[in-house]
């Protein structure tokens, strides 16, 4: 099954359980006199709708000149330049809004606070996401995301982590390698395909 089918097939499950998640420990938090740490969660939840594109506008100014240069047939090497600049900012927001959900769980019972700072990290952008369900791309980096967050969590139970630059370079740091692992089965997935429907044109029938 090829990427883009995984992420889109993942998409439906991953935004009902974030839902869940984030709803149950939200109510938790509330329940233990914790509103404070709750409230900026559902207020980036409710804002995503005018924050978002706002915060995505520089990269959909980059995957405008993407276009204009494969448009006019420009050097490979400026395609390259243009679309890492938008991986790499897309990357950078999403991990600097998973660090800001952690920030504000500090000092919160940790298994409510965990749950939510992942869940009120993802679920925005997965509903982003899913008003575009065609572009894999995004929904696969918010997936990325989620899997980026969940290893936070990990890592914080081990290490204890207070440095939040540390955590978001973390984040940071998966997510790329997450990238850099999908483009890589992506090429080898094509490379595969390429070769298979070259072995096929080269048999010609018995006369």
């Amino acid at each position: 099954m090829a990427f883009t089918d995984i992420v889109k097939k993942s998409l439906t499950p991953l935004l009902y359980i974030n839902m869940a998640a984030m709803g149950f420990s939200g109510l938790s938090l509330v329940w233990w006199g914790f509103l404070g740490s709750a409230g900026p969660g559902f207020i980036g939840l409710f804002t995503s709708p005018i924050v978002f594109p706002l915060l995505l506008l520089p990269a959909a100014i980059l995957s405008g000149m993407l276009r204009l240069a494969m448009n006019s047939q420009v050097h490979p090497a400026i395609e390259k330049g243009l679309t890492f600049l938008s991986v790499i900012y897309l990357v950078s927001v999403l991990s600097g809004y998973t660090v800001m959900c952690f920030y504000f769980l500090v000092g919160a019972p940790e298994i409510p606070a965990a749950t939510y700072a992942v869940s009120s990290a993802v679920l925005p952008w997965l509903i982003f996401a899913s008003k575009d369900r065609e572009n894999a791309f995004f929904t696969g980096l918010v997936i990325m995301m989620q899997i980026s967050a969940l290893l936070l969590v990990a890592l914080n139970v081990i290490l204890r982590l207070d440095d939040f630059e540390r955590k978001f370079w973390i984040i940071w740091g998966i997510m790329m390698t997450c990238v850099g692992v999908e483009a890589m089965v992506e090429k080898i997935s094509m490379d595969l395909k390429k070769r298979r429907e070259g072995g096929g044109g080269s048999v010609t029938p018995a006369s």
